[in-house]
């Protein structure tokens, strides 16, 4: 395993890949076959993409090499990699990444509190007897119209619209 690759969302827009986030995952045209939609999935997390379209997938290294026709020392060179040396650091860009990381983590468990508590209050809403029980819950039900807006921002809403529910809840 060679340490430190390049980031593989910064090589692929490098290559002219146009990216975009939905949901967990970033999504482009895979450049490996005639790609009408969206059908490759890059993984920052794992550093992966894998296209649902042709099956081509793997790792930075594998879609430069898929991409330009290199061989694996070729690929390493283009990414700036001298094979049998440890690759510089950027530690801007590792940083970057790993607030990137810790982002996605606190969008996903914001994500899965969020639908617990939806179900939650549908659950002791679903219990209530009659309208007079259901009003005690008011407050409760007030809050469902913005808990289900942050549970589809968190899921499909832009990177500035999920930071600024991020921004409210710290």
């Amino acid at each position: 395993m060679i340490e430190a690759k390049p980031d593989i969302l910064t090589v692929l827009e490098r290559e002219g890949i146009e990216l975009k986030q939905k949901g967990w995952g970033w999504w482009g045209k895979c450049p490996f076959h005639d790609d009408k939609n969206p059908s490759m999935k890059v993984d920052p997390d794992r550093q992966r993409f894998h296209c649902f379209g042709c099956g081509a997938g793997g790792d930075v290294i594998d879609f430069i090499m898929k991409f330009h026709g290199l061989s694996f020392k070729e690929a390493l060179l283009h990414l700036g990699i001298t094979p049998g040396k440890p690759p510089v650091v950027d530690e801007k860009e590792k940083r970057k990444r790993e607030l990137v990381k810790a982002f996605d983590r606190w969008r996903r468990d914001a994500y899965n509190e969020r639908c617990d508590l939806m179900n939650d209050v549908w659950h002791v809403l679903r219990g209530c007897k009659d309208m007079e029980e259901i009003s005690q819950h008011a407050p409760m039900i007030h809050d469902l119209s913005q808990i289900q807006g942050e549970i589809e921002t968190l899921s499909e809403g832009t990177t500035d619209e999920q930071y600024a529910i991020y921004s409210a809840s710290v």
